[in-house]
């Protein structure tokens, strides 16, 4: 039995010789939680014992991604029983294709006792749907895994067809507890892929945070979202969602309604990340759509809004977004984005302020307010609503060319932070031109009667 192992141990260096491997090989080992490289003879050897997580990089190498490296890799691969993590790399692998992703799938099926799974395939053309398919008869095996993070941002060929056959095997992985798919730049995805996950992972009863990038997807539209809307309101495990559809030119404000009626269903939400950057049709009415979801949101902590360079924002989104806010008593951190958004004045960070000031719980607050037209006084506004908030450890301030801000409005930043006792972290960014040594003055007086500060960044260059 001895001489068999012995057999077999010496069959897989000698298969490991024989094959280009990736230029970076990480084994880790939890137990000691150290990571050691590895060259091709001791890699088949280490692999067959009880390793926990498996680091691979082949990005942008030109011959570790060939069929026969990949048969071998996986032989190698399936001799470690408790292999529980995959991270693989694949970035812009151009000698990846179909044949040597079914290739590594056939192996990959075999690995059961998966939990987690990372893959970057991003920019690695030569993936279409064919090879998707095979990615995903192999996923629906894994009926152990509960992470999955996977990166096909640029990738030139992917379709709709293949977000189907990647959700064909999503759906059967019912012990899944998060999914992470980045198809950031894919443009040929449709509303009909789209449709399609939303269909699939719908199924998925468990699942308790989902991550999708769509930005730059120029073909979804509001089809594609009110299908993911409805997908939504069936998974009522969910608490925590961050959806990017930022420059998807086909969004309107009825796309976010339907939208925001599924997250209201969702009970246990927690955390939730919305980007709807250059989506240049929504218009007031989506922040009142939004506003009016947060309001039914009773356990959301984390929330997070970028709607930059949304030109048909006005004052009267942010009132409606303020009404949603200061309803919003569990929250605990806040990130707004809403630069560029020019038609934004005084009078909508008095509205911001004023839903601002009834977060009691709130910790952490960042607000990007860069190219908007507001003055001083819009700063005074929304500092009477910053002030009270007694919990505020942390503030990030960004208001990069805001041109009609002057040293006077540093001085009420500056008088504003130090009202707040528990503040130790302030990060702020000005580049106005209006702003001289005397503002600077002004706001470090402020800032220096703050006992509790422990970290402070700030940039003043223009």
């Amino acid at each position: 039995m001895s001489s068999n192992l012995d057999k077999e141990e010496n069959s897989s260096v000698a298969q490991a010789k024989q094959v280009a491997l990736p230029k970076k090989i990480k084994i880790v080992k939890r137990s000691k939680m150290n990571e050691v490289k590895l060259d091709s003879q001791t890699l088949a050897l280490q692999t067959m014992k009880r390793t926990d997580a498996m680091v691979l990089n082949f990005c942008g190498d030109k011959h570790a991604t060939s069929e026969e490296t990949m048969k071998t890799l996986i032989k190698v691969m399936k001799q470690s029983k408790k292999l529980r993590k995959i991270d693989l790399k694949f970035k812009r692998c151009e000698f990846l294709t179909n044949e040597g992703l079914k290739a590594f799938g056939e192996g990959l099926q075999k690995l059961t006792s998966l939990h987690s799974i990372n893959m970057d395939f991003s920019g690695s053309d030569n993936i279409t749907y064919e090879g998707l398919k095979y990615l995903g008869e192999s996923l629906k095996k894994l009926r152990s895994l509960r992470s999955i993070n996977l990166n096909f941002s640029a990738c030139d060929n992917m379709t709709s067809e293949g977000v189907k056959n990647l959700g064909k095997g999503l759906k059967k992985i019912i012990s899944l507890r998060s999914i992470n798919l980045n198809l950031m730049g894919c443009s040929k995805i449709t509303d009909k892929g789209l449709s399609y996950l939303s269909l699939r992972i719908q199924r998925l009863s468990f699942l308790e945070s989902i991550n999708l990038n769509l930005e730059d997807c120029v073909y979804i539209s509001n089809r594609g979202l009110k299908s993911l809307g409805e997908g939504l309101w069936k998974l009522k495990s969910l608490q925590a969602i961050n959806l990017n559809v930022a420059a998807c030119l086909g969004i309107y404000d009825e796309d976010l309604k339907i939208l925001s009626e599924g997250l209201i269903r969702l009970c246990c939400l927690k955390s939730l990340n919305l980007g709807l950057a250059a989506c240049f049709k929504i218009t007031d009415e989506s922040l009142n759509n939004i506003g009016s979801c947060l309001d039914k949101l009773d356990f959301l902590k984390y929330f997070n809004l970028n709607f930059a360079f949304c030109g048909n924002i006005t004052d009267e989104g942010l009132k409606k977004l303020g009404q949603g806010l200061q309803k919003s008593s569990s929250l605990q951190s806040l990130n707004l984005n809403m630069s560029a958004c020019n038609k934004i004045t005084d009078e909508g960070l008095h509205q911001l302020g004023s839903g601002l000031q009834r977060l009691g719980s709130l910790r952490s607050v960042n607000l990007n307010l860069g190219y908007n037209e507001f003055s001083d006084k819009g700063l005074v506004n929304l500092f009477e609503g910053l002030k009270q908030l007694h919990s505020l450890e942390s503030i990030n301030l960004d208001l990069t060319s805001c041109r009609n801000v002057t040293d006077k409005g540093l001085d009420i930043v500056g008088f504003g932070l130090r009202r707040l006792s528990l503040l130790k972290s302030v990060n702020l960014n000005f580049c106005c031109n209006n702003i001289t040594d005397k503002g600077l003055d002004n706001l470090g007086l402020g800032l220096q009667r703050s006992s509790t500060l422990r970290s402070i960044k700030m940039n003043f260059e223009g």
